[in-house]
């Protein structure tokens, strides 16, 4: 039973909204000319669940001036600021009671997101499902929705059986129960704010599970090999301790470009037994989008209980040479792996699942490594993960068939540097001796032939590396946030470089057949051993005052949809300065 009282932020918050009629797809819309013009108090909108056995779910919504810090707790808590026409990002904030059974948890965090954030969701889905689901693409796209719809049953049934006694099959039931919160959040919210308009409950799961969507026939071309990850070595002779920075640049569509920041603090427990012990993760943070429940962009920040026990993961899309992809597939053939099999867990809900868990960077490669029945998931990603505690750096390989991953903690230590742009690094000389069973595999010969690290310094003239020597990490940082985001340049990367910055700051609207997709957004870490020193974000392609103008819908891609969206992307760096911790 869902009760639900106090006035409806968007009553409050948004001046005027259309609904309009799509003819040429048959759904409904709703159409902002723009969302939230008028800013009325702080803008920051704050709600809570409080579950009781007997009344059900109840849902207080405490509208805006909050004092966050002293909301009432209840089963969970949440505020959302919508600041996506002012910085490109809105803020989403959400935290669970540990005194409530971790499903009820689960589903009252879902239901805060999916009433808080209902209209972003449905102006995603209009973008990103709807108008792509027209023409010849509908029987494309039922046969995707049946398709979810059978490997949901499955993977819930799964959970239920399994989940009393393997963790891991217990984050997947908990992430299921928080997108069945999701859905009910933005149907009542729908129901409240007396619209009619409709998303199959098919679409939700499609929101959460995208990344996989590739192997149901539906595909983002060019995603792969445009972005990445950029790691650095900041520490000076001078330092205390080591400072480090992690940059990476998600490559997407750029309808997708209707942008979340999140922050998950749940009470979990490793399972669902009365006493159990909490998961080891307490927060993740994530950069997302409306209706996902993972990243997507797949950047996480896992913070521990203890705030110096975090870790900071980046992945990229995977890239196989075709040879090798061809040797896994026959071996695949040869080991009567059925190509046909069911998937059960897929991706999104696997790494959510190792996130929660994970106590380091072993761990979390075992449970990616977990096949599961997720043979035919994407899982075609290259990660770059860092531990600030003990300044460790990793490089995790996933494919769905095996996972390596590697300490290149004292390489990066001689060479200051790693750019990543999803070319394998170890997967590719490791075919001939792929274990089918679900493993982790340590690489220990002719490390340094397969790394593709960048001597930068080495492209800096002397007059560079003289007044660089110079620069204090916050000028260093200021410069940093400039080229990845801004001037649109690692002036420490040549240009005539096979992994060239042309990756980490692709835009297809620029190219001669201009293409919507591209580099959408830019997240830059700033760590110590103590943990984060900074986090900024940029929303929207790279631009540059010297050579790139702004991205801008009207200019580039006007009949493409991009509900809620601004139309010129020109926004600075934010720090979402999370209030719960």
């Amino acid at each position: 039973m869902l009760k639900v009282v106090g006035a409806s932020w968007l009553q409050t918050r948004i001046s005027t909204y259309i609904i309009a009629t799509v003819a040429t797809i048959g759904v409904g819309a709703i159409i902002l000319s723009e969302f939230g013009k008028r800013v009325e108090n702080d803008g920051i909108y704050s709600a809570r669940v409080v579950y009781n056995r007997k009344s059900g779910y109840r849902v207080d919504f405490w509208g805006q001036n909050n004092d966050l810090m002293s909301l009432p707790m209840g089963t969970a808590r949440a505020y959302f600021k919508h600041r996506t026409h002012k910085t490109g990002w809105s803020i989403l904030e959400i935290e669970t009671s540990p005194n409530y059974p971790d499903e009820i948890q689960a589903f009252a965090a879902g239901l805060l997101e999916g009433s808080l954030t209902w209209l972003l969701i449905h102006l995603h889905w209009f973008n990103t499902i709807a108008t792509v689901c027209v023409g010849d693409r509908r029987e494309t796209c039922d046969i995707i929705r049946q398709q979810l719809r059978e490997n949901s049953q499955v993977a819930r049934t799964h959970a239920k059986l399994l989940g009393a006694e393997d963790p891991f099959w217990h984050m997947v039931r908990l992430f299921y129960a928080q997108l069945d919160g999701l859905k009910e959040g933005w149907n009542y919210e729908l129901t409240r704010n007396q619209q009619e308009v409709e998303i199959p409950d098919e679409d939700f799961i499609w929101l959460a599970m995208v990344s996989d969507l590739s192997n149901f026939g539906l595909h983002d071309s060019q995603r792969a090999g445009i972005g990445g990850i950029f790691f650095k070595n900041l520490t000076q002779e001078s330092d205390v301790e080591p400072l480090l920075a992690l940059v990476h640049n998600t490559a997407a569509p750029y309808r997708k470009m209707l942008r979340l920041l999140k922050k998950y603090t749940f009470g979990y427990h490793i399972n669902s037994e009365k006493n159990s012990k909490r998961v080891p993760t307490r927060s993740i943070v994530t950069s997302s989008y409306p209706g996902a429940l993972s990243s997507q962009d797949e950047y996480y920040g896992l913070l521990k209980e203890d705030t110096k026990d975090l870790m900071i993961l980046a992945g990229t899309p995977l890239t196989i040479k075709t040879e090798s992809h061809d040797n896994l597939e026959d071996s695949k053939s040869e080991n009567n792996i059925q190509s046909s099999k069911p998937n059960v867990v897929m991706t999104a809900a696997k790494i959510m699942a190792a996130n929660w868990l994970a106590t380091d960077v072993q761990s979390w490669s075992r449970m990616i490594a977990r096949r599961d029945g997720s043979e035919n998931t994407r899982q075609l990603l290259q990660w770059v993960i860092l531990r600030p505690g003990d300044s460790s750096v990793w490089v995790v390989e996933q494919h769905p068939l095996m996972t390596h991953a590697i300490d290149f903690t004292k390489i990066i230590k001689e060479k200051g540097y790693l750019f990543s742009d999803g070319n394998s690094l170890l997967i590719n000389k490791e075919i001939h001796m792929m274990n089918m069973e679900s493993t982790v595999k340590t690489i220990k010969n002719d490390l340094e032939k397969e790394l593709k690290l960048i001597d930068i310094e080495s492209n800096l003239n002397s007059e560079d590396s003289k007044n660089y020597s110079r620069v204090s990490h916050e000028e260093y940082l200021k410069l940093l946030l400039q080229s990845s985001n801004s001037s649109l340049h690692f002036k420490f990367i040549e240009k005539d470089l096979p992994t060239s910055i042309d990756t980490m700051t692709f835009r297809g609207d620029l190219e001669t057949i201009p293409t919507a997709i591209g580099v959408i957004d830019s997240k830059i870490t700033l760590v110590n051993s103590n943990g984060f020193v900074d986090f900024q974000a940029t929303s929207g392609p790279a631009w540059s005052n010297d050579d790139k103008i702004p991205f801008q819908w009207s200019e580039s891609f006007p009949g493409i949809s991009h509900l809620g969206q601004p139309d010129k992307f020109k926004f600075p760096s934010i720090n979402p300065h999370w209030v719960w911790f």
